[in-house]
């Protein structure tokens, strides 16, 4: 019975200990390959924040304007609004469920938002004419009728 109490006890050490690296482990691997994205707003409708400006400029090398993602968030996300063809925000971080795509609403007002995506830490950092620099169609949607539509990225 005594070899018996050793053994599980042995066991039960070994458990622990086996579990405490396992810790160990997944803490080092979140902090070196967690995924990190630029976070960051712009926005013309807050006018005192001059802050908000670095947003539009970004290198995927900065340092400044990150954070790290949770498990939870796989991909980085960029969204751009424009109002009657002038940008008027972006929006840059984490995101749990990315759907890269635009969507266009409004009669008189005509709002565009496009979201993009993508899953290598940083590379969220499009400038607003390379989001939309290629992009005949999202300019085009803005003369369209007052309909909403929704394209995808692969469509701009």
């Amino acid at each position: 019975m005594t070899i018996w109490l050793r053994i599980i006890s042995l066991s039960e050490k070994l458990l622990k200990a086996n579990l405490l690296m396992l810790k160990i482990v997944s803490a080092f691997y979140l902090t070196v390959f967690a995924l990190q994205c630029h976070y960051c707003v712009h926005s013309y409708k807050k006018i005192s924040d001059e802050s908000s400006i670095d947003c539009l400029k970004l290198e995927r090398n900065d340092t400044y304007n990150q954070r790290e993602c949770t498990l939870k968030e796989t991909a980085c996300k960029a969204t751009v609004k424009l109002v009657n063809g002038i940008l008027t925000e972006v929006i840059r971080d984490c995101s749990a469920n990315c759907n890269p795509r635009c969507s266009r609403k409004g009669y008189g007002i005509t709002v565009l938002t496009c979201d993009s995506c993508c899953n290598t830490s940083k590379c969220n950092s499009w400038s607003s004419q390379e989001f939309f620099s290629s992009s005949s169609t999202v300019r085009s949607s803005l003369t369209l009728s007052n309909r909403e539509q929704t394209m995808t990225t692969d469509d701009i």
